[in-house]
């Protein structure tokens, strides 16, 4: 079947697990701590690098998703909602229709959905301040999510949790990290309705 989809221009996927799992390896190893969360999820785009690079992102949404309960914080997976889900989220949003081909992008759009909504509740619920880390997690769960759906032949209807959250029009206050001063804000609604409505 290889030569056949040489041949229509779409070349064979070829995966490696071993490769795989030297990245998970990579991933969980982290980077210099010493760095902004922001800094060390840049660092990781890198290592998610390519088709092996695309599938093991799959797998940290996943995971994250499967772990996550009430919270993002202090999983057993050990990955950090804004070093390692915000890289794995990057990945998938730069490169979502070679995702479609990769994994099951239903089911993926499915899990950054659910944490996007999990996300929401924690910032509701004074759980988890909103930061400008926060907000960029978000805006990544909200970017992958949409980008899926548009890379997707016949994408799966959107849970009743999102459709609320895309029919809101309010704005929170994105807070610097000592929670002090609000330096912007984020629209979750607004960001929404763009990104998922095809």
């Amino acid at each position: 079947m290889g030569w056949l989809q040489r041949m229509l221009g779409r070349p064979a996927v070829e995966r490696d697990p071993g490769r795989q799992q030297e990245i998970l390896r990579d991933l969980r190893a982290g980077v210099d701590v010493r760095l902004s969360f922001h800094e060390q999820a840049s660092a990781l785009l890198p290592v998610l690098g390519g088709d092996d690079g695309l599938v093991v992102a799959a797998r940290v949404v996943g995971t994250v998703a499967g772990e996550a309960g009430p919270a993002l914080f202090g999983l057993p997976c050990g990955f950090h909602p804004y070093v390692h889900l915000t890289a794995a989220l990057t990945v998938i949003a730069d490169d979502a229709r070679q995702c479609v081909r990769l994994t099951d992008p239903g089911r993926l759009q499915g899990q950054a959905l659910e944490l996007l909504a999990l996300t929401a509740a924690g910032w509701e619920s004074g759980r988890v301040p909103v930061d400008a880390d926060a907000a960029r997690l978000a805006r990544v769960l909200i970017a992958a999510a949409g980008r899926l759906r548009t890379a997707m032949p016949d994408p799966p209807p959107l849970p009743a949790s999102i459709r609320a959250l895309m029919r809101r029009n309010n704005t929170t206050d994105i807070l610097d990290l000592d929670g002090e001063q609000v330096i912007g804000g984020i629209n979750l609604g607004a960001e929404l309705r763009p990104a998922l409505l095809i």
